[in-house]
């Protein structure tokens, strides 16, 4: 999640030490004499200035008693990044799965239709069949049907995008469960759409 963005000073005070001790909890360590150091306003415990400064940035409590260190304001500025992250992974899981869909219609109609000469007599039906073409809501992405290079270069681009997002799966497509899943649902597809059995397999 992206840091909090509050003035910090709104919300601490600053000291330095002068004989004075104190254990800073975020690094662990001792802080000597001369260090700037903040104290939290609501709690009055302190820290490291360099310590607590990205600590309250990001966590956005006291390290020491985990009281909230936001104002009214901040704490719902707080819900929404939350609420933005949250949204944010939903977006990212849905172009994933349009783009597992994309490339399973892709390798299917690369394989229906092997070479230029049939993919040209049947490029308008792709177009046709394809144009809204979902499954359970997942819609496919817009394709490259122009020729067979371009739609197999397309097809390329998505296969890199998925690798390069599931980083530890295999590179075999084919083999990953949801692509599997998804394509059983096109298969299904497929059985009540003569039509679309003309253009995949």
């Amino acid at each position: 999640m992206d840091q909090i963005q509050f003035d910090i000073e709104n919300y601490t005070e600053l000291f330095e030490l002068f004989g004075q001790e104190l254990f800073c909890v975020v690094c662990q360590g001792q802080a000597e004499e001369g260090e700037r150091i903040l104290e939290i306003t609501n709690c009055k415990h302190m820290f490291h200035e360099t310590c607590l400064e990205p600590w309250l940035r990001q966590k956005g409590t006291c390290p020491l008693c985990r009281r909230s260190v936001l104002g009214e304001n901040h704490r719902q500025f707080l819900q929404r990044a939350h609420l933005l992250a949250l949204l944010q992974i939903v977006e990212r899981q849905i172009l994933n799965e349009r783009r597992i869909l994309t490339w399973i219609l892709c390798d299917g109609i690369l394989r229906r239709l092997p070479n230029a000469a049939q993919f040209q007599t049947e490029r308008e039906r792709c177009e046709h069949l394809l144009r809204n073409f979902s499954i359970h809501s997942i819609r496919v992405l817009p394709m490259e049907l122009a020729n067979r290079n371009r739609l197999t270069h397309f097809a390329g681009q998505i296969r890199q995008q998925l690798l390069q997002t599931f980083t530890e799966r295999t590179t075999r497509l084919r083999n990953w469960t949801d692509v599997i899943m998804m394509r059983r649902h096109i298969e299904n597809h497929a059985l009540i759409n003569p039509e679309f059995q003309l253009i995949w397999q």
